[in-house]
């Protein structure tokens, strides 16, 4: 049995709220890290399916960096979906992309590269670990560096490893 949808009644008002934040900045990208932390709050309690979720974190991860970024991003990846490897290949490159900056990160951007490596470490290439190897040297935090190069380096599998198969699951046997 298909469990019922909830479908949301705007009211003539409810538009003209969404105009008014439209032609504000919040959904421009450009929200404060207190008005992004109650929305991510609302997101990590409501359910939204993979496909959104997938897309909402590629766009984040081609917009210019600011911390509210980081707080969605790291939302989204907390929810623990399975999400399509172009979601997480995304996310890694958004990480990448911080080779060219010189300036210190702060700990809400290493947060979320730590909870990328927790929740996807086995979707990682191990190219891509590699690189966030590389990146986390790069750009090092005393207390998150650690516990992101722990994760990489004891990870036993990587995308792309061949599957290993019990002799129980050997068709010859």
């Amino acid at each position: 049995m298909e469990s019922p949808r909830v479908s949301l009644m705007l009211t003539g008002s409810d538009w003209r709220q969404i105009g008014k934040i439209r032609n504000n900045h919040h959904l421009t990208g450009d929200c404060t890290l207190r008005e992004a932390t109650i929305v991510a709050g609302v997101v990590s309690q409501t359910s939204i399916p993979v496909g959104y979720s997938a897309a909402a974190l590629i766009l984040i991860s081609r917009m210019e960096y600011n911390g509210a970024n980081s707080i969605f991003m790291r939302t989204i990846l907390n929810k623990k979906y399975s999400l399509p490897l172009s979601a997480i290949d995304a996310t890694v490159e958004h990480f990448m992309g911080f080779f060219k900056f010189e300036e210190k990160l702060p700990v809400l951007w290493h947060q979320c590269l730590l909870t990328l490596v927790q929740r996807y470490k086995h979707d990682l290439t191990k190219e891509q670990k590699s690189q966030i190897l590389k990146l986390i040297s790069y750009h090092e935090h005393h207390e998150i560096s650690p516990e992101i190069r722990r994760e990489i380096t004891q990870s036993k599998r990587s995308r792309g490893d061949p599957e290993i198969m019990d002799d129980d699951d050997d068709p010859m046997t």
